[in-house]
C-alpha cells in the first residue's frame, strides 16, 4: 500500500508531539512493507530518504493578510498542492493529517482520494487548559480542525478520553481508537540514581512551572536528588528566577532541545518520570519512560489515566498541586524496591499496549480497510460515457 502523511514537521528539523509520532509511525510501516511518503511544511523545498520514508519537506507560502486573519488557510492550501502533484508521481492509497490547525482542511475537502483525520490535542483544549477565552485567530483555528475532520473519510485518535472529548467539540462519532506505539529497548537496567527527568514545553498545559516549584520540596526530602528538564531554556524567566532564588541548588539541568539518541541516554539515567501537564490527550512521554521500565508520576487527566495505571506502573496527582506531585516522586525516590516492582510493571504494560510494532499492525489493518473504500466505491461506479 502506497500511504502518505501530512505533518506540521519532521524530527531533524522540526521537534514536536506530531512529528515524533510520524516518524516513528512511517518507519514502522516501511519495516511492514508498504511504501511511505511524508509531506512537511518546512522553509525550503526539499526530498530525502529516511530508513525507506521519502519525506518532502514543502515550503508553504504564509501569506500577512490571510495569517493575521485566516491563520493556517495559506500552509493548508500549500499542503494540498504539494499532495496533488506528489499524488501524480506516486498514487496514494490513503492519506493520513492530522486535526492541528487545520492543516488538512483544503485537502481533505477538495481532493478525491481516502483521508484520515488522526485526533492529537487540539486548539480548543490548548485554550481550555489555559483557562481563557480564544482570540479570533484560535477561533478560527478551531472551525479549521473541526471542517476539515468532518470532511475526512474517517478519523481515529488514541484515548477513549480524547474520543469522547473530540466527539463532542466537533460533532462527530465513530472515531477509531489506536494507541499510540513508542519503540521498546530490547531489555532494560533499574537505574540507581535519584534523577528525575521530565519533558515539556513552558507553557499552560505542559505546566512545567508546577515542577519546578515542586524542586525544593524534594530536596528537603531527598537531597540527592537531581533533575533533567527537557523543552525549557536556561533563558526562560522561570528557570532564571529558580537560579536566582535557589543559587545553591546545583543538580537542576534545563535542557532546551536535545536528539533521539541522548533522550533515549536521559531515560536510561533517571530513577522515575515525572510529568506535571494538566492535560494530555494521551502522553506519548508516559509510554516511552515506561517502555524503557521507569515508573511515572503524572496527573489523574484527560488520556493519562488510560495509559497509567495508578500505583501500578506509576502514581497519578491532582493537577496543578506542586506539593501532591513532589510527595509522589518523594515516594518513589525513598522506596527502592517500590521504584523497581512499578518499574517492571509499567516495563511490561508498555510491551502490551503501547509498542510501535503493536501500533503499526493496527494502523495498517484500519488504513487498509480505508483505503479498499474507494477501490469499491470505483468498482460500482457505472462507466463514463464517452
Amino acid at each position: 500500500m502506497t500511504i502518505c502523511f501530512i505533518s506540521d514537521g519532521y524530527p531533524g528539523a522540526y521537534f514536536g508531539g506530531i512529528a515524533i509520532y510520524t516518524q516513528r509511525l512511517a518507519r514502522a510501516l516501511v519495516h511492514r512493507g508498504h511504501c511511505v511518503h511524508v509531506i512537511a511544511r518546512d522553509t525550503m523545498n526539499l526530498d530525502l530518504d529516511d530508513q525507506g520514508v521519502q519525506v518532502h519537506f514543502r515550503r508553504v507560502r504564509w501569506i500577512p493578510l490571510l495569517g493575521r486573519f485566516l491563520p493556517g488557510l495559506g500552509e493548508s492550501i500549500g499542503l494540498a498542492r504539494a499532495l496533488r502533484t506528489l499524488d501524480r508521481l506516486f498514487h496514494f492509497e490513503v492519506v493520513e493529517f492530522p486535526n492541528w490547525e487545520g492543516l488538512g482542511l483544503v485537502s481533505a475537502r477538495l481532493l478525491r482520494m481516502p483521508t484520515v483525520a488522526r485526533l492529537h490535542t487540539s486548539v480548543l483544549e490548548s485554550w481550555e487548559t489555559a483557562g481563557r477565552h480564544p482570540t479570533q485567530a484560535e477561533r478560527f483555528l478551531f472551525w479549521a480542525e473541526k471542517s476539515s475532520v468532518r470532511s475526512a473519510t474517517a478519523v481515529l485518535t488514541h484515548s477513549e478520553a480524547h474520543a469522547r472529548h473530540m466527539a463532542a467539540a466537533y460533532g462527530i462519532h465513530n472515531i477509531k481508537i489506536i494507541p499510540h506505539g513508542v519503540p521498546i529497548p530490547e531489555s532494560f537496567q533499574p537505574s540507581t540514581t535519584r534523577n528525575v527527568l521530565s519533558i515539556g514545553r513552558m507553557d499552560s498545559r505542559k505546566a512545567m512551572h508546577v515542577l519546578i516549584d515542586a524542586i525544593p520540596r524534594i530536596l528537603e526530602k531527598v537531597p540527592d536528588a537531581t533533575f533533567n528538564l527537557v523543552g525549557v531554556d536556561e533563558s526562560n524567566p522561570r528557570a532564571q528566577a529558580f537560579r536566582a532564588r535557589f543559587p545553591g541548588i546545583t543538580g537542576v539541568r534545563f535542557l532546551r532541545f536535545v536528539d533521539e539518541a541522548r533522550l533515549r541516554d536521559l531515560f536510561n539515567e533517571c530513577a522515575i518520570y515525572a510529568s506535571p501537564a494538566i492535560y494530555e490527550s494521551f502522553g506519548l512521554t508516559f509510554a516511552e519512560a515506561m517502555a524503557h521500565g521507569r515508573p511515572v508520576v503524572g496527573c489523574a487527566t484527560g488520556g493519562v489515566p488510560e495509559i497509567v495505571r495508578h500505583q501500578i506502573d506509576g502514581l497519578l496527582v491532582q493537577p496543578g498541586n506542586p506539593q501532591a506531585l513532589a510527595d509522589a516522586i518523594i515516594i518513589l525516590l525513598e522506596d527502592d524496591e517500590l521504584r523497581s516492582r512499578i518499574g517492571v510493571a509499567a516495563r511490561q504494560r508498555a510491551v502490551d499496549c503501547f509498542s510501535i510494532d503493536l501500533a503499526a499492525e493496527r494502523v495498517e489493518t484500519y488504513l487498509t480497510s480505508i483505503a479498499q473504500i474507494k477501490s469499491s466505491r470505483q468498482a460500482q461506479e457505472p462507466p463514463k460515457e464517452s
